[in-house]
């Protein structure tokens, strides 16, 4: 009785706050957001926001939210100078390719920019495997194929094919590079001690203001030509997003390291398509639902596979 008792007590339970179930909730929550923020992103540029004004000032909002939930938790703002590189460095590769993919969207149209989205996942396992930070194992790279080939599903409904090199598709091409750089980066050179509310504001400050900067150095507009209450509640939208995003982003990533945290990219477009189905009433697909099976098979393979290497 007391053998049964002692290895009833040595099984991990499944709570909520168990890295076993607490790491696929974040997925889908990072990942939900994610696909929440494409489609008011869209929305915003519809009512008046150019859509890299819109995604610096979101950036700045919410690093303000951010320092204020800290301060009245009597947080200090780190200021250490391997948290200040971490600032630097993590917000400049962060904000990097999402310009580049709102840049070039209008010029290599939406399917490109989806398919662009696929890669970061692949590539930062394959860049994880040269470092020595995963071990090769059949169930989780079975997984990231998955995963990639339900975005790939999304990505290729689209006419993708037949287009001239030009400098926006060197753009598209670039931004998964440097998004999956960025996935390694952060967990290489996590300062110590720090936590997911330690460094998401100062990334954001550092995009934020590279965004503004670069918008006001090419005499690129920062705001709507006319505000009304939509651009407003667009931006307060898109700023509590932020705000939460990039604390569960880093929660996220810290927990569950950069190759899970990249499968948010295909999460991220399936629910923008779920949500472009009920609240714009477009179709719903075959093509929606097999990329929606593959994805969730990939994340439960890929969850299987860190449970297991755990």
């Amino acid at each position: 009785m007391s053998d049964l008792r002692s290895r009833a007590l040595a099984r991990p339970r499944h709570t909520l706050f168990s890295p076993a179930v607490a790491v696929p909730l974040l997925l889908l929550a990072v990942g939900g957001m994610l696909g929440v923020t494409a489609v008011i992103a869209k929305a915003a540029a519809l009512a008046g926001w150019p859509p890299l004004a819109f995604l610096a000032a979101a950036n700045l909002g919410a690093t303000a939210l951010q320092l204020a939930g800290g301060a009245l938790a009597g947080r200090r703002v780190r200021t250490d100078r391997p948290t200040l590189a971490y600032y630097l460095v993590s917000g400049l590769l962060a904000v990097l390719p999402n310009a580049l993919l709102f840049a070039a969207a209008p010029h290599v149209g939406a399917g490109i920019v989806a398919l662009a989205f696929a890669f970061p996942l692949i590539l930062t396992y394959g860049l994880a495997l040269a470092l020595g930070l995963e071990r090769l194992q059949g169930r989780r790279l079975a997984g990231v194929l998955l995963g990639l080939a339900g975005a790939l599903v999304i990505a290729l409904g689209d006419a993708v094919l037949g287009l001239r090199p030009s400098p926006w598709l060197l753009a598209v091409v670039a931004a998964p590079v440097v998004l999956a750089i960025g996935n390694l980066y952060r967990s290489l050179y996590w300062p110590q001690g720090a936590d997911a509310l330690d460094l998401s504001p100062g990334m954001l400050a550092v995009g934020g203001l590279a965004l503004v900067i670069g918008l006001a150095a090419f005499g690129q507009p920062l705001a709507p030509a006319e505000w009304s209450p939509a651009t407003a509640g667009f931006l307060a939208a898109q700023t509590v997003i932020f705000a939460l995003f990039y604390v569960l982003f880093f929660a996220l990533q810290k927990l569950a390291g950069p190759v899970y945290l990249s499968q948010i990219g295909s999460v991220g477009a399936l629910v923008g398509l779920a949500l472009a189905t009920l609240v714009l009433a477009e179709p719903l697909t075959p093509k929606i639902l097999a990329a929606g099976a593959l994805v969730a098979g990939g994340i439960w393979l890929v969850n299987r596979g860190a449970r297991r290497r755990a």
